[in-house]
């Protein structure tokens, strides 16, 4: 019997990124292991669950108010709370 060829394993590695912003609503936004980590101002700290991380944030980063959007997201369930 022969042996296998080894395989070789490739890794890809994602960035994605939240550009930085400025909102009377939100201190900061940040990506963890496919979660949506949300500060706001007056610091409470919210973790989100979303289907499509890439696509939230693209929609983050275009939106023209980003306290706005984001209670818009949870409103409509894109972003589902993470509770303990």
């Amino acid at each position: 019997m022969g042996t296998a060829a080894p395989q070789r394993l490739q890794h890809f590695i994602s960035i994605i990124m939240i550009n930085a912003f400025d909102s009377s609503a939100l201190e900061s936004v940040a990506i963890d292991d496919g979660q949506v980590l949300v500060t706001f101002n007056g610091g409470r700290t919210y973790t989100y669950t979303v289907a499509d991380v890439e696509r939230f944030v693209t929609a983050f980063n275009t939106a023209e108010s980003k306290g706005r959007f984001l209670n818009q997201q949870i409103k409509e369930e894109t972003l589902e709370r993470v509770t303990v």
